[in-house]
Order: structure tokens, then C-alpha cells, then sequence
């Protein structure tokens, strides 16, 4: 087995679901233990770092085991005669991330490593990292010293997340909704969810300007995109374009305008996947009252049942569906929808969710859920 550590990101559970999905989406098997918002996957065969970060949404950085010692003592000697830098430069930046932090251990392995600089002339800068992809990045080197259930772990930084990157695509494409926005690390983690890979068709019902298609493609993942909304569909279209002439994509894209209950009749094969985000509450600049609240999720609960019990037609045996689920903040309460009550009505069921998704001073927030035909 194969002992990697994913640094999830500000939604752990999510997170952690989302390399669920993709792993089992791949026949990855293995198990894994999470603590705060550190997750250890002991997997039998090895993964690409740098490949799965880049198509993941929801994790901060991976690295990979290179020592498991049940002993502090024999788990620093094993740090001591190990290869810790095998780069050219006389003259890095390094970091180390102890977990649970404990100073002891600390500063244990920082001798350790000054004393291996000192021993091949390289001059090392040590310096505490924030955690987040914009610092990991700034780092030559970062190490991970972690114990978790018996055991204590010390590997390296494989890969981080480029954010860059997906602030490039959502920042710079021809189109943007600003008010009706889903982020690019979200739709990765809907497209994650739902069980989509390479050569695979992801159906989104409610693409608008193509968030969710965009990471999809990225993945080589063909994609069928349908909009009540011509305006919207349009600027899909000028989106994905736009993608194809940045990025290097061979998968194919089917953009159409559809109500997403009249999908079924226009296209006629079926689906493996389907991620989406519905945005079925009005644009709203109020708290509204309970009553008010509760009557625009009945409205939206109505449009999902529907929804749901004609995509069924087109959807391949087990598929699964991504959605985000509104949450309206009234004056006294959250107003949500109810999962249990939409699978009984649909036939679908629910895999795992809802998980809350949502940032402060949003009036409409988000629950994340997985179905499963």
C-alpha cells in the first residue's frame, strides 16, 4: 500500500468525499483516516500528485509517505539516514508542517535537516508556512511530519494547488456572471462527485455560462450543456471556445437551449454523469420572512422533483448527480430543501451530502449533495 496525505481545504468533508468519488471513479481502492482537515489514503497502486491536485478542487496540496515509524526515537533516525534533497541548487527555502503541532518534534527534525544543508553545502532557509497554495508554492522544499493512530509519518510536499491557474480561467473568460456565480474550485468538485472521468458525458441541465462544462473539458470529460436562458447559452458557447484556443482539449461539447425537463427529447443517448447548479431563488437584495422563504424553496423543490424524474430517462444504470441545493437565510431561520423528500419522489439515492457550502454575507447559500440512480 501506498501512503499519501491530502491538506483539504476549507470544507473538509466535501473534500474528502470529492477523493472518494475520484478515486473509486478510477477503481483506486484503499482506506483512509481524516483528522482536522488532514486526510491519509493508503491506496494499492501509486497516483500522480501533480496530476490529481490539478483536477481536484477541494485539496490544498498532497504528499507522499516516506517513512511510518510507531517509534518517536526510530522515526527520527529513519529522518536522519533518509535522501532529504536530491535538487542541484546550493541554496533553498524549506518548510515543515508538524501535526498535531508539537514543539519537541519540531525542532527535532529541523536540526535534522540543517544538519543534512550543512553536510552538502546547501544554504537552507527555514521559514513557518500559512498553509495555504499561495505560500506552499513559494517553498523549494516542504515537509510533512505527521502522527496519526499509532503511527508517525515524514514525507514531502508532491503537489499544491494551483490557484493561479483557476483565477486565470474564471477572471479572464469572455463571460462571467458575477451574481450567479459557481466557482471553478467548486464545479471541479461537482464534476469530482459525480463520477465523471476521461472519455465519459457529463450532462449539465443548467449550464449558464459553462463553469461547470469548463472543468469537465479540462478533464477530457465530453459534456452536453443545456440552458432555459439563449443569452446565457451563447456566452457558453464564446466561454467554451475560449477554452479550447487556451487550453490543450479533445474531448467534445454539445451546447444547446433547453429547458432541462425537455433535455431528454432532444438529446438520445444516455448520460454517465450529471453535475449541476440550479439557480432557481430570484436574485434577492432582503432578508425575506420564514413564509416568504419557505414558498421560493417549494418553488425550487417542484422544479428539482420534475427535473430529476425526466433526466432519470437518459441516465445510464448507477450514474450520479451533483447538485447544489439552495439554502435561503430568512429572519428566523435557514429555509433548505428536503433530500430525503426529493429521493422519494425521484427514485434517487442519496450517496452522501448535504454538505453546507456557503460564504459569509450570502443570502442564498449552498448544501452540496451526491445521487445515485
Amino acid at each position: 500500500m501506498e501512503d499519501y496525505f491530502f491538506f483539504l481545504g476549507r470544507n473538509p468533508d466535501l473534500s474528502l468525499q470529492e477523493i472518494i468519488s475520484f478515486l473509486e471513479a478510477r477503481g483506486i481502492e484503499g482506506n483512509f483516516i481524516i483528522e482536522d482537515n488532514i486526510a491519509l489514503f493508503s491506496l494499492g497502486k501509486e497516483i500522480n500528485p501533480d496530476e490529481m491536485t490539478a483536477k481536484l478542487g477541494g485539496t490544498i496540496k498532497i504528499g507522499k509517505a516516506l517513512i511510518a515509524e510507531k517509534n518517536q526515537q526510530k522515526f527520527l533516525q529513519a529522518i536522519k539516514k533518509s535522501s532529504l534533497y536530491t535538487g542541484e541548487s546550493n541554496k533553498i527555502k524549506f518548510t515543515i508542517t508538524v501535526y498535531p503541532p508539537e514543539e519537541e518534534i519540531s525542532s527535532s527534525i529541523k536540526e535534522i535537516l540543517y544538519d543534512f544543508f550543512k553536510e552538502e553545502r546547501i544554504r537552507a532557509f527555514y521559514k513557518p508556512s500559512a498553509g495555504t497554495p499561495s505560500e506552499s508554492i513559494k517553498f523549494d522544499l516542504e515537509f510533512f511530519a505527521i502522527k496519526m493512530k499509532d503511527n508517525y509519518y515524514f514525507g514531502k510536499i508532491d503537489a499544491v494547488y494551483d490557484a493561479k491557474d483557476a483565477e486565470f480561467r474564471d477572471m479572464h473568460r469572455p463571460f462571467r456572471r458575477s451574481e450567479l456565480a459557481i466557482s471553478p474550485r467548486l464545479a471541479k468538485i461537482l464534476v469530482n462527485l459525480s463520477g465523471a472521468t476521461e472519455n465519459s458525458t457529463l450532462l449539465d441541465p443548467f449550464c449558464g455560462v459553462g463553469t461547470i462544462m469548463q472543468e469537465a473539458l479540462l478533464q477530457n470529460i465530453n459534456v452536453i450543456g443545456a440552458d432555459i436562458d439563449p443569452g446565457a447559452v451563447e456566452n457558453c458557447k464564446t466561454n467554451i471556445a475560449w477554452l479550447k484556443k487556451t487550453y490543450p482539449i479533445s474531448a467534445s461539447d454539445n451546447i444547446f437551449t433547453s429547458s432541462a425537463i425537455d433535455i431528454p427529447k432532444i438529446i438520445k443517448q444516455k448520460v454517465d454523469a450529471v453535475a449541476s447548479e440550479p439557480f432557481l431563488i430570484p436574485l434577492i437584495t432582503y432578508t425575506p420572512k420564514d413564509k416568504e422563504a419557505r414558498k421560493m424553496i417549494s418553488r425550487a423543490k417542484e422544479i428539482y422533483i420534475t427535473t430529476l424524474k425526466e433526466l432519470e430517462k437518459i441516465l445510464k444504470e448507477k450514474a450520479r448527480v451533483a447538485l447544489s441545493l439552495p439554502v435561503m437565510k430568512a429572519r428566523e431561520s435557514k429555509v433548505r430543501l428536503n433530500i430525503e423528500e426529493i429521493c422519494y419522489e425521484t427514485g434517487l439515492k442519496l450517496v452522501a451530502g448535504p454538505f453546507s457550502e456557503s460564504r459569509p454575507g450570502q443570502r442564498v447559500e449552498r448544501e452540496i449533495v451526491l445521487l445515485e440512480k
